[in-house]
């Protein structure tokens, strides 16, 4: 194997998916035209650049342009921009992923690509690691970076600290390049740990895989169980549901189901980590007046509970979803929960769960913003 100066993204039965937080600036690397990347290039440069003249924006988006053209010619799946202000300086980095293919061993792939990257960086920091999504191996170097001046052809070599990680994708002779790059003094240490969270977001399917788990063969309950502190902690907030439905209650273990899971956003992007702890249960058997009293009752207890709660009806059916970012019980804190319920005709269906743990890291506040 070589390691590569430009890159191809070779096809994949492979669904891959990342999260990147929401304060990235994504190059249009997709655009339909170059007008349109062009356009929003611009949109871009005035929102990085909002105390800057319409020259300096101008001059901004043309050198961010030069640089889709050639991530675009190099075969570049993402590129984006961020931009944070530590201890009161902005910091800026890039991160870029990119697709290519390897001529690894499928016996011995992690420790030969661990041997490659070293030869082709000698003197770089390599190392493996481990993501949830495998085994994978990481560069660390100071690499100035070539860029073009569009007016003169000049070329000035930008200095940067890069990371780069290599993911082998498994069944397949190809490699994700996840590669961030740091252009300020400082913000070393903030955006480091900004992109290995990111990292450990990386997951990918396969179509079958995908299908399997929209249409499991057995309950995703039997599998895997969420540890015992979440269960307990699941079950109590359960139990208060269901004494402000009821008046009081106790669950039966074959009624309810008790699950670590994949959230249904999660799926539908092509993401299989179990990432949710949900227990789910119903109440039937309601007349339409307890139904009505019920709701009324689930709608006080959320209200008194600090719980942001929206209601929605659709046909015959009134759905209560509410939110907290913290949970009532400190060892769910982390993820925050959410309660979904269902009144419909005389059935009352419930699924209390923790936050999507993706979710968490792209939401929750953190040192980057």
């Amino acid at each position: 194997m070589t390691v590569p100066a430009s890159y191809t993204a070779p096809p994949t039965e492979l669904r891959i998916g990342w999260i990147m937080p929401p304060f990235m600036h994504e190059l249009p690397l997709d655009a339909a035209s170059d007008e349109e990347a062009a356009e929003d290039l611009y949109e871009l440069a005035c929102d990085v650049l909002p105390d800057s003249g319409q020259d300096a924006r101008l001059t901004f988006a043309q050198l961010l342009g030069a640089q889709v053209v050639e991530l675009k010619n190099d075969g570049a799946l993402y590129a984006g921009l961020c931009f944070l202000e530590i201890e009161g300086a902005i910091t800026a980095s890039t991160i870029l992923v990119t697709q290519f293919e390897h001529d690894l061993a499928e016996d011995d792939t992690d420790e030969q690509l661990r041997r490659t990257v070293e030869e082709a960086f000698p003197k770089d920091d390599v190392f493996p690691v481990t993501l949830p999504c495998g085994a994978a191996v990481t560069r660390v170097a100071m690499a100035p970076l070539p860029v073009r001046d569009a007016d003169d052809g000049t070329t000035v070599n930008l200095p940067r600290n890069i990371i780069q990680t290599y993911v082998p994708l498994p069944g397949t002779a190809e490699l994700l390049l996840f590669e961030l790059s740091l252009f300020t003094p400082g913000g070393w240490d903030v955006h480091s740990e900004l992109f290995a969270e990111v990292l450990r977001t990386i997951d990918w399917a396969t179509d079958a895989e995908i299908a399997q788990e929209t249409h499991p063969p057995q309950p995703a309950y039997e599998a895997v169980l969420p540890d015992p502190e979440t269960q307990e902690q699941l079950r109590r907030q359960s139990s208060r549901l269901l004494d402000a439905i009821v008046g009081s209650g106790t669950f039966e273990d074959g009624g309810t189901e008790l699950a670590t899971v994949t959230c249904d956003d999660c799926s539908t992007r092509g993401l299989r980590s179990l990432c949710t702890a949900r227990h789910r249960w119903s109440v039937q058997g309601l007349e339409e007046t307890s139904a009505r009293d019920a709701l009324s009752r689930v709608a006080t207890y959320l209200s008194g509970q600090g719980w942001a709660f929206s209601q929605e009806e659709t046909g015959d059916a009134v759905t209560l979803t509410a939110e907290r970012a913290t949970a009532p019980e400190p060892g769910l804190a982390a993820l925050g929960i959410r309660i979904h319920v269902v009144f419909q005709e005389s059935t009352c269906s419930v699924a209390v769960s923790t936050k999507c743990h993706s979710e968490a890291i792209a939401s929750t506040p953190t040192p980057f913003g």
